[in-house]
């Protein structure tokens, strides 16, 4: 894709993807247009010395200039289904995101990371694990740097990308050396016909790879047989794959028949943050990194906030943070982490905006593990009337919950705040919504001294 063959290009959307285009096509001397639904978008103050009245239209989607265009950039926080995007797509003119116009210009390998859950955490580890290894990289996509802005940096010897769903369903151009499908589960379904489409687009990171990393004990992530392929398993591996081994009642992470780490010397905790290891130490080794350098790095590794966070400790009853926990997948692999290692029961939060999912996935393991699930949110009553039979609480809030959890905790429980839901309902976004669960924790800890 050579930009300079387009004459009519529009960048629809601003914030940090759409913005981060501006910037990138203004310093190529391309010309463009830019069409935001909204008056106000968050990033126009940071480059509005580039725009001018004849190339900024904000207040709606505009479909004559949509439809005059020869390429249309589209920021992955707007659906392919809005009402003028959708008769763009049909009208057979080329709708990209970000991503390829990255992946064109991309002058080093790109490891690409995607899945329902992990993907930050994984990112992140593998981040870690390369630089402990003295290896040059840059980290962004879905994680937080927009991926036009690492081209601006020195280049690197890897790019190491966090991709969403939604920047991967309008890849054409992407060719990476590396990449991964970490786990699926039901997620974003208010976005997608059918959760089959949802799965398909996941599935389009494996096009144009070298090799893939795939988790064994989930089907869904499984890439086309012709491609050269390495699994990570929660069962013992194969020769040159990566899986757990128990050894004399210890559970240690192995390359084949090779123990490399004990999961005891590691900061993460549970079996889902075991996998993520294997995972990262799966994705690392086709790199080329050694498994000394993997496990150094695994052992230094401290987490993401919001994900699986240790907020507190506190008459022997564990806080933890998993604001992060966007979707039931993640609040699955939370409660299946840490219930095996909890001395009592759970003391289950969650609750917001649902995105069409199904809660009665979670069903079974709340009944296995949860002592109590406390709901708040714009769903709370969807979530109630699925989750009936077992013992729950309506509550109003996140401050809310906290009290009650406090009320109804012994010694040796845990208290997880997962919510399976966006946020988007009563805070700016998970960070938020984490950071007042984590001030609620420390206050009734302070006010209980």
């Amino acid at each position: 894709m050579n930009l300079a063959d387009y004459k009519n290009i529009v960048i629809v959307g601003l914030g940090k993807t759409g913005t981060s285009c501006v910037k990138f096509l203004s310093d190529l001397g391309i010309a463009f247009k830019v069409n935001d639904s909204r008056l106000n978008p968050p990033g126009l103050p940071e480059v509005q010395h580039l725009l001018t009245s004849d190339n900024l239209e904000l207040g709606q989607f505009d479909l004559n200039l949509l439809l005059n265009a020869d390429l249309v950039i589209l920021s992955q926080g707007i659906p392919l289904q809005d009402p003028v995007i959708e008769k763009v797509y049909h009208s057979g003119i080329k709708i990209i995101s970000d991503v390829d116009l990255f992946a064109v210009y991309a002058k080093a390998p790109i490891i690409a990371i995607t899945g329902s859950n992990a993907k930050s955490t994984v990112t992140s580890l593998v981040a870690h694990i390369f630089r402990q290894a003295g290896v040059h990289i840059e980290v962004g996509g879905n994680i937080g740097i927009p991926l036009l802005e690492l081209l601006s940096k020195p280049i690197p010897q890897y790019y190491i990308v966090e991709l969403s769903n939604f920047q991967l369903e309008l890849t054409h151009e992407l060719h990476t050396a590396i990449a991964c499908i970490l786990n699926l589960s039901p997620d974003h379904l208010d976005r997608y016909a059918s959760y089959e489409d949802y799965v398909a687009t996941k599935q389009r990171v494996y096009h144009n790879c070298d090799k893939a990393i795939y988790f064994l004990d989930d089907k869904l992530t499984y890439p086309p047989k012709e491609l050269s392929a390495v699994y990570f398993t929660e069962k013992t591996p194969s020769e040159n794959d990566f899986g757990l081994k128990n050894i004399n009642g210890e559970v240690w992470l192995n390359h084949g028949n090779i123990s490399y780490i004990n999961t005891c010397e590691l900061t993460v905790k549970g079996k889902h943050g075991w996998l993520n290891a294997l995972a990262a130490s799966a994705i690392s080794y086709q790199a080329g990194i050694s498994l000394e350098h993997i496990q150094a790095g695994l052992k230094t590794f401290r987490g993401l906030e919001h994900r699986c966070q240790l907020t507190a400790t506190h008459n022997n009853v564990d806080w933890i943070n998993d604001s992060k926990g966007t979707n039931i997948g993640a609040t699955l692999a939370a409660l299946r982490g840490l219930g095996p290692t909890c001395d009592g029961k759970i003391v289950l939060i969650l609750g917001g905006k649902g995105k069409g999912a199904d809660f009665a996935e979670l069903a079974e393991t709340i009944k296995l593990y949860c002592k109590l699930t406390l709901i708040y949110g714009e769903d709370a009553k969807k979530i109630q009337s699925i989750l009936s039979v077992y013992p729950h609480k309506m509550v109003n809030n996140v401050p809310e919950a906290v009290m009650m959890a406090k009320a109804v905790v012994s010694s040796g429980d845990l208290v997880l705040f997962s919510p399976a839901c966006a946020s988007f309902d009563m805070f700016d976004n998970f960070e938020h919504r984490g950071q007042v669960f984590m001030d609620s924790v420390k206050e009734i800890i302070i006010n209980d001294k």
